[in-house]
């Protein structure tokens, strides 16, 4: 490929002056400022980690003044931070260091107590049970997520590389995923070189951008995160060793809205370590794996999916954003020769989503406590939840997902508080009538509550929002536009012609028992929302049905839930489908109708006939191993005594004659891999025999 020519020039100037305008580059003194900050930093763990050794007796191993290390990771080592980004930092220390103890803990001489009572720290929160263990505070105004590792030695060599795979040796699982984003990071920039590193830097800061004002940035909410964002962009700069920033971004979206999901995005081939044997990504014989929706593999050993997050909502709504963006790029002639409309400018890249315009309905969660420390953790871990809520009801209604939080100013002795938003809309199907939400929003709410450091005052609340209804600080101006709209009459109304089913006029989720949480007055009446009114031109959803409120009662819940919520196998739009591969190439699956079940765990089913199908509704993936062999990974989506998972696709296998489809004898043993709602993996592991099926949990 042929570098970039004078008009390529131009168009890469263009780009980084309406980044520069986008206030996407912090000033000179803010550089110095966390170059300051991380030279303070470093002088206190060098003393934290002399006065642990003093405190355990091994004093006697400190060989240098610096006993410790600091490295930084993500946006800042990637050179793509911007003005108030965090700065992401690894502590690396020697073996006689405990995380539990010594990092974290109240104890004397832990680094979060001396960090306490440092002034210059603020806004301290230890999070020692997250997936990847941080202290999150603010030093000197510069915000930092601080990890920590023990490596193996007595003693860190003044040569200490993090890249050699066995600074590994002996870790557990959290120390490995701490450490690793480093190892991530650098791993991204020697694969870039360091001749594309400016115009790697210059497209990923454009991507971030885009992706942040279309929604879609957010792993906790099951989109992509910065490193995701990374690893694509780096992706598509190894594919275009010549092209500049502005060529790489339009090589990006021409690349990523046509890849073929679930094949995995990967820098290199993925590594192997015989002696460290650390699991590594590998749908091949991981049923866990194989259900990934779009697989974005690190590059460096242990290779781990970083997008597991990614549901079938959120999917769509990635690819959707994709597809806006290149067509956004052909209109922005960096293709010359290809006339796609009227031209375009960078900023119409990453205009910000109207989100709150197009949607009638909205759940709206909100979080409080009744101070600001509690408050951190609180919605800390609320948020980390918020991605099950949507596993739990995009197979009843399409559901959206908003990264964005609105917080309100605390009240002077009041709880502090926030909102997420989640938009609905029904899903398009014949049968659809008003559906009931009360179901998988109070299981949800349940898993919430099982923070195990909750207080008095964490509190949680789900309501049902329509667009009239919602609250000034979704919109520009603290104005909704839609409230006067629905208030002069405009918009259809409901085609379902209902109001809110089972619950009140608002649409509230009533709160019960100790997870009683704060709730707003909200008008009721026969008001209806502008809906279409004011969408977007570039709106690409069907404007839909209105959904009706979740339930208000307990009872009211049990006793409709089942009725109004769509089956799996009868939903449209979700034909049976199974992304199979073997030696041959693809494969199909005959449908046929149900006609026995799969036994639950523990249970038989009955004996049917020789001819009579086995009907599985799952979503399935065959894998071919090698030798010829085939084994079916069939992830499960509803099955008997409520056992449930997130996939929402419906298949049917054959059972009929000796095999159960694609070669699977009868007598052949079939692993059903369930994923609960808490992310958690559950085995079935089924049985053939004569024509039944013999199910045992494991």
């Amino acid at each position: 490929m042929a570098g970039p020519d004078q008009l390529g020039h131009q168009q890469e100037a263009d780009l980084v002056q309406a980044l520069r305008s986008a206030g996407l580059y912090e000033s000179v003194q803010d550089s110095e400022l966390r170059e300051e900050v991380l030279g303070h930093l470093n002088e206190v763990v060098q003393s934290w980690v002399r006065a642990v050794a003093y405190e355990t007796g091994c004093d006697h191993l400190l060989t240098s003044d610096e006993p410790a290390r600091i490295f930084t990771f993500g946006s800042y080592r990637l050179g793509v931070h911007g003005p108030g980004a965090d700065i992401d930092t690894l502590c690396i220390s020697p073996k006689y260091v405990q995380r539990d103890i010594h990092f974290f803990g109240e104890g004397q001489n832990s680094l979060q107590t001396i960090l306490q009572g440092m002034p210059e720290v603020e806004e301290l929160h230890a999070v020692p049970d997250a997936y990847v263990p941080v202290i999150k505070l603010k030093f000197r105004t510069i915000s930092l997520d601080l990890l920590f590792v023990a490596t193996m030695d007595v003693s860190l060599p003044g040569n200490l590389d993090i890249m050699q795979n066995r600074t590994l040796r002996g870790m557990d699982e959290k120390s490995v995923r701490s450490v690793n984003g480093c190892r991530v990071t650098d791993t991204i920039l020697a694969k870039v070189g360091n001749q594309q590193i400016p115009a790697f830097r210059t497209a990923l800061r454009c991507i971030k951008l885009w992706a942040e004002k279309r929604g879609i940035y957010s792993n906790a909410m099951g989109y992509l995160g910065g490193v995701n964002w990374a690893i694509l962009v780096a992706r598509t700069a190894i594919a275009f060793p010549m092209a500049n920033a502005s060529m790489l971004v339009g090589r990006f979206f021409k690349l990523f809205a046509l890849w073929k999901w679930p094949r995995p995005v990967k820098l290199d081939n993925i590594q192997y370590d015989q002696v460290l044997g650390l699991p590594v990504w590998d749908p091949m014989y991981n049923p866990r794996d194989a259900a990934h929706l779009m697989p974005i593999i690190t590059p460096c050993y242990p290779a781990m999916n970083s997008s597991y997050t990614i549901s079938d909502s959120s999917q769509v709504i990635i690819k959707e954003e994709l597809d806006r963006g290149s067509g956004l790029v052909d209109r922005l002639n960096l293709f010359p020769g290809q006339d796609k409309g009227p031209p375009a400018s960078w900023p119409e890249l990453w205009e910000p989503a109207t989100f709150f315009h197009e949607y009638r309905n909205y759940l709206q969660i909100d979080v409080s406590a009744n101070n600001e420390e509690d408050f951190s953790a609180w919605e800390g871990w609320v948020q980390s939840r918020l991605r099950h809520l949507v596993l739990k009801t995009e197979t009843i209604v399409a559901i959206r997902a908003w990264p964005a939080k609105f917080k309100n100013p605390s009240q002077p002795g009041g709880p502090c508080r926030c909102f997420f938003y989640m938009g609905l809309r029904k899903h398009q199907a014949p049968t659809a009538g008003q559906v009931n939400l009360s179901r998988p929003v109070n299981e949800w709410r349940q898993l919430v509550a099982n923070y195990e450091q909750r207080k008095e005052g964490m509190e949680i609340a789900v309501r049902h929002t329509r667009q009239f209804d919602l609250p000034g600080h979704c919109f520009p101006g603290e104005v909704n536009p839609h409230a006067q709209a629905a208030a002069d009459g405009a918009g259809p109304a409901s085609e379902d012609g209902a109001g809110p089913a089972n619950g009140n006029a608002n649409g509230d989720v009533q709160p019960h028992g100790d997870m009683a949480g704060p709730s707003t007055g909200k008008r009721a009446g026969t008001k209806r929302a502008a809906g279409d009114a004011l969408a977007s031109p570039d709106d690409k959803r069907q404007r839909s049905q209105d959904v009706p409120a979740v339930a208000e009662h307990p009872a009211a819940m049990d006793s409709t839930a089942d009725q109004t919520a769509p089956s799996f196998s009868g939903r449209a739009g979700l034909a049976a489908e199974a992304d199979m591969q073997d030696a041959a190439g693809p494969s199909s699956l005959e449908q046929a109708p149900p006609s026995q079940q799969v036994a639950a765990p523990g249970q038989h089913v009955n004996e049917a006939r020789p001819s009579s199908p086995l009907s599985l509704e799952m979503q399935h993936r065959l894998t071919h191993r090698p030798g010829g062999s085939k084994s079916a990974h069939l992830h499960s989506n509803h099955l008997p005594n409520g056992v449930q998972t997130s996939s929402t696709r419906s298949l049917t296998l054959p059972f009929n004659g000796p095999e159960l489809g694609n070669g699977i004898s009868r007598g052949s043993a079939i692993k059903l891999c369930l994923v609960n709602a808490t992310g958690m993996v559950e085995y079935l592991l089924a049985k053939t025999a004569s024509n039944r099926m013999v199910g045992s949990e494991h």
